[in-house]
């Protein structure tokens, strides 16, 4: 980039990082699907980790299978203690840096009977998910599938600023009653897809390790059932990697949920990298910086939308404008009125050095509305240099 861009993006002030705030938190549109794909913590960019940590305030009603993910939690943090979590089964903690959780223990009448008096409690809770025992393998699972939806349904209508995040039961159960909580998973999944929610895949996690899924046959039905790698009762009626592998899944929801949006693989996505990686970074005032954004699509459901490219300077707000380049305040960086999101890996959007000391963030955005402002931000990331004196 040449001296005018530089001085442009060296030398301005707007809203743009209270939008972004506000759609922190709120997951993009079209259902959010956390299963077997989501379990590599190496892909998830540690400022996303932080911003879960700052964001998310989980209640989490369960049984004791349900309590896999708590002892998975556990255990990741005792390994890694930047995936830090505060969890009680009697309150909310309110601990800095860390996942805070309420998870009480709970039949799925309790969940119902005490949710609604939870969250007028705790108005900061701002997500509430149910985790299954063996409900599922019931042979009136489908009046037991039909009230939980309900029932979500109606915490959804009374509670419009907390996220319910649905769950299939296990995958343990075999013969009959396991086709039973297979075809109550599979209604689950159905309905989170058709009506764009959050659906942690319990007993899809429980079918998959190391890349293979296992199945047993019943009536001519191939049925997942859980991997005989995660049979024992170490923890929740399974074992620790069993654990390990849902906690896994749990960092990659809340990720997802702060904002977070995955490369390619987890489509649709957009990305920011500053010298070909996710993480902030700390350069010299001199040292050449190179920011790109990455994004792509595999049937991304909104046609028309402003795609945002902006940068918080010391000295203000920046814009990146598609041909032209930077230019100080706010503009959208180009409208893709018809054709839908387009693929772009590594478009160097920035290329040279910050020149003068302090921090840096660039962002990236796709807004729904045509509006030439950035108020209905869908899908969002961004990227921190610090730029410090030599």
């Amino acid at each position: 980039m040449g001296y005018r861009a530089r001085v442009y993006l060296a030398c301005y002030l707007a809203i743009f990082v209270c939008v972004f705030a506000g759609a922190a938190g709120n997951p993009a549109s079209g259902a959010i699907i956390i299963d077997h794909n989501c379990i590599d913590l190496s892909a998830i960019p540690s400022n996303w980790i932080d911003a879960a940590q700052d964001l998310i305030k989980l209640h989490y009603g369960h049984t004791s299978h349900g309590s896999q993910l708590v002892t998975g939690l556990q255990r990741i943090e005792n390994d890694d203690r930047s995936f830090a979590v505060a969890m009680s089964t009697y309150h909310l903690p309110e601990v800095d840096g860390a996942l805070c959780m309420y998870h009480p223990n709970n039949n799925p009448s309790q969940y119902y009977a005490n949710t609604q008096g939870i969250l007028d409690s705790n108005p900061q809770i701002n997500y509430s998910m149910f985790g299954w025992c063996c409900q599922a393998a019931e042979s009136d699972w489908e009046a037991i599938l039909n009230e939980y939806l309900d029932r979500m349904q109606a915490f959804e209508a009374a509670n419009p600023d907390v996220t319910f995040i649905y769950m299939t039961g296990n995958a343990q159960a075999t013969g009959e009653a396991g086709y039973n909580r297979y075809r109550f998973n599979e209604r689950i999944r159905q309905f989170c897809r058709d009506n764009n929610k959050v659906l942690f895949d319990f007993g899809d996690l429980d079918c998959w390790f190391d890349g293979e899924q296992h199945t047993y046959e019943y009536g001519g039905i191939m049925i997942p059932s859980e991997h005989p790698h995660f049979h024992g009762s170490e923890a929740g009626h399974t074992t620790f990697e069993s654990c390990e592998q849902k906690g896994r899944a749990v960092w990659w929801m809340v990720a997802r949920l702060a904002g977070w949006s995955p490369g390619p693989g987890q489509s649709p996505y957009i990305r920011l990298a500053a010298n070909g990686s996710p993480d902030s970074l700390t350069v010299g005032c001199d040292e050449p910086v190179s920011v790109a954004v990455s994004m792509g699509d595999a049937g991304y459901a909104t046609p028309a939308y402003e795609l945002w490219i902006a940068a918080d300077t010391p000295f203000g707000w920046f814009s990146f404008v598609y041909p032209t380049g930077w230019e100080a305040g706010l503009a959208p960086t180009f409208d893709f009125a018809e054709d839908g999101m387009v693929d772009v890996a590594n478009y160097p959007v920035f290329e040279g050095c910050l020149g003068a000391p302090g921090d840096y963030t660039f962002y990236a955005a796709l807004d729904t509305a045509l509006d030439d402002a950035p108020a209905d931000i869908d899908l969002w990331d961004y990227v921190a240099v610090h730029s410090a004196m030599q």
